[in-house]
């Protein structure tokens, strides 16, 4: 169990589909949804924003199943991808909230919307986020970034750095491993990190 709200966002990119070699037969959008599912479950009080060139108000009650969540979550499937859409939504829809972090579930392959200054849009939608938090926790504290990349290639949406983890792939770890980063549970984060077999 996470111990504070936390946003979710779903990229429900329609194709999804794994090439030669892959090791599992579920599509991005099913990983991310029953992701997102398994989390509202665990943390009622989150915020799950599915997005792909739109960002989209989901109504999902958490009582529901993990599996209903999940097959509700995965019917917001479109063919673009703007990482930076839900992240702006939430810093316009929910910019009075207190949140620990902000999860990412994308195949991450971002190719619609630019940031400030030759950044990223994640990144500069990131740093308004980081900033309105700051602001409401008096300063104190700044939320966490956890950019997991279902499909990993080269790129990725947010450089990594003390407030942004980036994952690639995904499996029952992952849950611990983000977990005790959002924490600030070092000893615990790297306790995790090194119990995965590789």
């Amino acid at each position: 169990r996470l111990r504070r709200r936390h946003l979710r966002h779903l990229h429900p990119r329609g194709g999804g589909q794994r090439g030669r070699g892959a090791t599992s037969k579920m599509r991005c959008i099913d990983v991310a949804a029953l992701f997102a599912a398994a989390i509202l479950r665990r943390n009622p009080d989150s915020i799950v924003i599915p997005f792909d060139t739109s960002a989209y108000d989901a109504k999902i009650d958490p009582n529901d199943s993990i599996l209903s969540i999940a097959e509700r979550l995965a019917k917001y499937s479109g063919g673009g991808t703007d990482c930076s859409l839900p992240l702006v939504a939430a810093n316009q829809k929910h910019a009075k909230r207190k949140f620990a972090g902000i999860v990412l579930v994308s195949d991450n392959e971002s190719w619609v919307g630019t940031g400030r200054h030759g950044s990223t849009g994640v990144m500069t939608a990131w740093e308004a986020f980081t900033s309105n938090q700051r602001k409401l926790n008096g300063g104190a504290a700044s939320p966490k970034l956890v950019c997991i990349d279902l499909q990993p290639y080269q790129t990725v949406q947010a450089c990594e750095r003390a407030d942004i983890m980036n994952i690639g792939g995904f499996s029952d770890a992952v849950f611990n491993v983000i977990s005790a980063f959002l924490a600030d549970n070092n000893q615990r984060f790297v306790a995790e990190v090194e119990a995965i077999e590789l």
